[in-house]
């Protein structure tokens, strides 16, 4: 296994038991690597499987209804590698916060309400570390707090989530994901309830604390703007599969599969004529219980032949990239 790969998901399944369709698979077959200090893009449209995916890296899926029915998501650790998947539940302690942590998309529901934001950190200090003394801890806070950028930091820790702003309440959410000093950061779209300025300040926040630790980033986004600033990968989903995986400069060079190709286009452009309508792509992401047998772009796509509507698209691999398309590839 490469040296410089820090988690690596193969072949990951993660379903949902419903009463009415059985099991829905909402990730299915999704492999990729995390490299060490790097930012890797997972993009795509509401409903392709993101946030599922995150949620699976640390096996926080809903209960009893979510499962991880079937492959690897391999961490390294001090120790070596271990497979989160079949990791004991008393054991996940171990994993999650102190190896991989993960910023949540709303703030607010992350914290709790009812708790001053001094409690909440000194929580995960306390989980992760039972030795240190409670002067240490408050040292440690204070400390983590004035990283983040939180002013004042000695008053805002006796204060509650609904006294802060949006952007402070966030910067306290990335406070008690990085307590631990993890190795892997998963931020699931970190600036989605954020203004377009506090947008910018917590993402540059990111890559300072990326730079200053030394960690990992999977970033979950749908913006693309956000991802051609912070990633050097980028993977793009579809309804729970992988449709492209390149390094970011090239893939928005060259999109080379019609999603990617399609989400591109539709971004806004300084040299557009002004009031014209932008390109979309018609339709949207199937339900999980409607998905079509074949390609599930393939009710969206102009390329569309008839053996995308019988065959799943294989992945195509050369070098550091990945497509599933049987009508385009690399050498197109």
């Amino acid at each position: 296994m490469d040296d410089q790969v820090v988690l690596r998901v193969s072949n990951l399944r993660v379903g949902f038991a419903t009463e009415d369709h059985g099991m829905l698979v909402a990730v299915d077959g999704l492999s990729f690597d995390l490299r060490a200090g790097e930012t890797l893009g997972l993009v795509g449209e509401s409903g392709c499987g993101k946030s599922v995916t995150a949620l699976s890296l640390l096996r926080l899926l809903p209960q009893p209804l979510g499962k991880i029915l079937s492959g690897e998501i391999l961490i390294k650790t001090k120790d070596g590698w271990e497979d989160i998947v079949r990791l004991p539940a008393n054991q996940l302690s171990r994993i999650r916060g102190a190896r991989i942590s993960m910023i949540f998309q709303e703030p607010m529901t992350a914290l709790n309400p009812v708790h001053t934001i001094g409690r909440q950190i000194f929580e995960s200090f306390r989980l992760h570390f039972p030795e240190m003394s409670d002067k240490d801890i408050l040292m440690k806070s204070l400390e983590l707090l004035e990283d983040v950028g939180i002013p004042s930091p000695e008053k805002r820790i006796h204060e509650f989530p609904h006294q802060l702003s949006g952007g402070m309440r966030q910067r306290v959410v990335i406070a008690i994901a990085l307590s631990a000093d993890p190795d892997i950061l998963v931020a699931d779209e970190p600036t989605t309830a954020l203004d377009v300025t506090i947008q910018a300040q917590i993402l540059d926040l990111m890559l300072a604390l990326q730079k200053k630790r030394g960690m990992s980033i999977l970033l979950i986004t749908h913006d693309l703007g956000v991802v051609a600033q912070m990633c050097q990968r980028t993977l793009v989903m579809y309804a729970g599969r992988l449709a492209e995986a390149r390094d970011t400069r090239s893939l928005f060079k060259d999109p080379r599969h019609p999603y990617t190709k399609g989400l591109l286009h539709s971004i806004p452009r300084l040299g557009s004529v002004r009031k014209t309508l932008l390109p979309t792509i018609e339709g949207s992401v199937p339900a999980l219980k409607d998905l079509l047998r074949g390609c599930r772009f393939q009710s969206r796509c102009p390329l569309v032949t008839e053996r995308c509507r019988e065959e799943i698209p294989e992945v195509q691999i050369k070098q550091d990239q990945n497509l599933a398309c049987w009508n385009r590839g690399f050498h197109d």
